[in-house]
């Protein structure tokens, strides 16, 4: 009773973490320094090196890796849906945040990979602009006789696929 607590130590081949040593009573000398584990992405220091989250964050102190995107856990296949490849990115703003890459088959990343949208079927609608035609290489093509309607890519690497539908060619 009455003792004062003294630094102590609790060290393995992760590395050293330093606590207060206590004396229990009948269970004598206690320290709470907690063991040094492998680094794990949970703000916490794991290691007791003195840095959290080392291997999960950037040199600015970001997090940037798309299974922890913007923070510990925030994992990008996740968080967008039909998604098959992810990024990581740095807005304008310095914010990180997820972007679709790819997605799965018969959707296709908009908005800047915001989100995988299902590819829409706007063939032969009515049209005054490119921008009426959502999708991806879709257009507004002038048929004549002012009229203009929606077509879309059917190029190599196209989510709709190579293959032309009737009436339409390959613009090359």
């Amino acid at each position: 009773e009455g003792l004062a607590p003294r630094p102590c130590r609790t060290a393995n081949n992760r590395g050293t973490c330093s606590g207060a040593e206590t004396c229990m009573g009948v269970a004598g000398w206690v320290c709470d320094a907690k063991t040094p584990t492998v680094e794990e992405c949970n703000y916490d220091d794991d290691n007791c090196n003195g840095q959290i989250d080392e291997g999960f964050i950037d040199s600015q102190g970001r997090y940037v890796q798309s299974e922890h995107c913007g923070g510990c856990g925030s994992d990008c296949m996740k968080l967008i849906p039909h998604i098959t490849q992810t990024a990581c990115v740095i807005d304008a703003s310095g914010q990180a945040s997820c972007r679709a890459v790819a997605c799965e088959r018969n959707y296709f990343p908009y908005q800047d990979g915001l989100v995988c949208l299902a590819l829409p079927a706007t063939l032969c609608h009515p049209c005054t602009a490119d921008a009426d035609c959502v999708g991806p290489g879709s257009r507004c093509l002038y048929l004549g006789h002012g009229e203009k309607t929606c077509g879309r890519d059917c190029a190599p690497g196209s989510p709709y696929g190579t293959d032309c539908p009737a009436g339409y060619v390959k613009k090359v």
